[in-house]
Parts: C-alpha cells; sequence; structure tokens
C-alpha cells in the first residue's frame, strides 16, 4: 500500500470512527438532543483514549505510546484529584464527601449506589 493511501484511509477511518463514538452513539443515546448523554461521558472517552493508546503500543511494540497513554492518565487523575473533586466538594458538601466514601475512585462499582447509602458495597 502506498504511503499517500495508507494517510488518506488512516484519516478517513480516524474521522467515521470518531464521529460515530464521539456525536452519532451520544446522539442515540439522548434521544437526538444536543447534550451530554451521561455525566461521566467526559471520563468514558479520556478512558477510551487511554485504552487505544496502550493497544497501538501493544500493536507496535512501541514503548513511547505506552508511556504517552500512561501520562494521558497520569494528567487526568491529576486534574480529577485536584481541581473536579475540589470543585464537587464546594458544589454538593455532604452529600459528594457522602457519595465519595460509598463509590471506589477508578474501577467501576457492580451495584448501582443511592443517595443515603453509605457502605461500600463490593
Amino acid at each position: 500500500m502506498r504511503k499517500s493511501t495508507a494517510v488518506i484511509a488512516s484519516a478517513g477511518w480516524f474521522a467515521i470512527a470518531g464521529g460515530v463514538g464521539a456525536v452519532l452513539v451520544p446522539w442515540w443515546l439522548t434521544g437526538w438532543r444536543f447534550r451530554h448523554p451521561l455525566p461521566y461521558w467526559g471520563i468514558v472517552e479520556v478512558l477510551g483514549s487511554v485504552i487505544v493508546f496502550v493497544g497501538e503500543a501493544l500493536l507496535f511494540g512501541q514503548l513511547s505510546v505506552l508511556i504517552y497513554a500512561l501520562a494521558a492518565w497520569a494528567a487526568t487523575a491529576i486534574f480529577v484529584r485536584w481541581y473536579e473533586e475540589p470543585a464537587l466538594v464546594r458544589r454538593f458538601g455532604p452529600d459528594y464527601a457522602a457519595y465519595r466514601r460509598a463509590v471506589p475512585a477508578w474501577r467501576p462499582r457492580l451495584l448501582p449506589w443511592y443517595p443515603g447509602e453509605s457502605v461500600r458495597r463490593p
């Protein structure tokens, strides 16, 4: 395959896959309204990007891409810990503190959390 053909095909795939994942699917999930479909959609996008970077690092055997993936994850973790969490504490106070005690930060919870619930469930 010629390099120009590969570049064009990659750009097309990026536009189609990105458009479907970032535009079309959220519109389907929200009934075609223009808004974020889920309150945690931003973090899902970041985690999805990190997963893609790790996959590319494994596929191409590139340590530099793996380091980039780790840096992207670390930047996200730092942003969440030092900006987003304090902003949520200021906005929601004790309700957010109870939520943080009951819901793990970086791993999915198997059962939904309900306000008033104070104990972590497996």
